[in-house]
């Protein structure tokens, strides 16, 4: 019985870490998401404000209405697919440069943003 009753607390206790690691994971793909869109709404060209503040965090992205960036969060288990988002029609030239506040996009600077928070550099 001693056995029994040790492997059943190892058990829950195996449980309850995965539990964790769940949380943890979830939490920090959270973070790294928020830090890239508050980088992307840092990076965007302003005129007016309009493209900055477009910016969006979605778990489905409609390529033939949204541009947006799927950095490496839905490889994770622990998460669904989350898309940094802009739906406005002129974000894409804004991203390859077409602007001289930001000729290099704004996307290099979202993924080294994500990336550090993640760890992953």
């Amino acid at each position: 019985m001693a056995i029994h009753k040790t492997f059943k607390a190892f058990s829950i206790a195996v449980m309850n870490d995965a539990a964790n690691i769940e949380k943890n994971a979830h939490d920090k793909i959270l973070k790294a998401m928020y830090a890239g869109l508050n980088t992307a709404v840092l990076t965007t060209p302003k005129d007016e404000g309009v493209a900055q503040n477009n910016w969006h965090i979605q778990n489905k992205l409609d390529e033939e209405k949204t541009y947006g960036l799927r950095p490496p969060t839905q490889a994770s288990k622990f998460s669904n697919p989350m898309y940094l988002a802009n739906n406005l029609p002129y974000i894409k030239r804004l991203d390859d440069g077409h602007s001289s506040q930001r000729p290099s996009g704004m996307t290099p600077a979202i993924v080294a943003k994500i990336s550090d928070v993640l760890g992953s550099k």
